[in-house]
């Protein structure tokens, strides 16, 4: 009868934090760049005998936890949740400051107040001092940027023009102007970006590999 208790009160459980999660991917369906989470579920007995050997468990409690397994085998637990990196749909907006990004593993690198910050939200703007700014006012970072916190000065109105390496371009009097280069940034482990507020990514451990 108690494990019948158990089974029940952990499929609850996980199905409250799936139900969380699927509530704030809806939420952000029409946020740019944003990537729905996900959950994977387990069961004790599977990850107790995944893990168990990995563990430093004296003898006597190796046999309290086998008691437990026998128990609660069949309880139900989150045992993960992951980002899916998959590619949405692209819009055409012909707003020549709107970037997206063709790679899963690409990201636009910015300067936040709690430092260097990751997104791929591509939908900037121009500053009152005429930096290339998110749509919450956080500076684009050029490449050089990514040392110097240096962001991307344009000029009000000009005439842009971007590369395929992110180069951007304005003139100024038909004379071209380099205003420098997006830091677009990679990660060898993509599992280390911790997310923020929407759709901001910051790095755990690795440092981003610049293109």
């Amino acid at each position: 009868m108690q494990n019948g208790y158990y089974a029940a009160a952990g499929a609850m459980a996980t199905q409250f934090n799936r139900l969380d999660l699927t509530s704030n991917n809806l939420a952000n369906l029409n946020t740019n760049g944003f990537k729905r989470d996900d959950t994977i579920t387990g069961d004790f007995l599977r990850l107790y005998q995944q893990y168990r050997e990995q563990l430093p468990l004296e003898d006597q409690t190796k046999a309290s936890a086998k008691y437990l397994n026998r128990n609660l085998n069949r309880v139900p637990i989150l045992s993960e949740i992951y980002t899916d990196k998959s590619l949405g749909a692209f819009e055409e907006t012909h707003n020549p400051l709107d970037f997206a990004l063709t790679s899963p593993n690409l990201y636009f690198a910015i300067q936040t107040n709690e430092g260097i910050a990751y997104t791929r939200d591509g939908h900037f703007s121009v500053d009152k001092d005429g930096f290339l700014v998110t749509l919450n006012g956080f500076k684009v970072l050029s490449r050089s940027g990514l040392n110097e916190q240096g962001g991307i000065m344009l000029m009000p109105n000009a005439e842009i023009e971007v590369d395929q390496n992110g180069g951007i371009t304005f003139r100024d009097n038909e004379a071209p102007i380099q205003a420098g280069a997006l830091a677009l940034v990679s990660f060898s482990e993509p599992k280390t970006l911790k997310n923020r507020a929407k759709p901001l990514c910051l790095s755990r451990r690795r440092h981003p590999s610049s293109l």
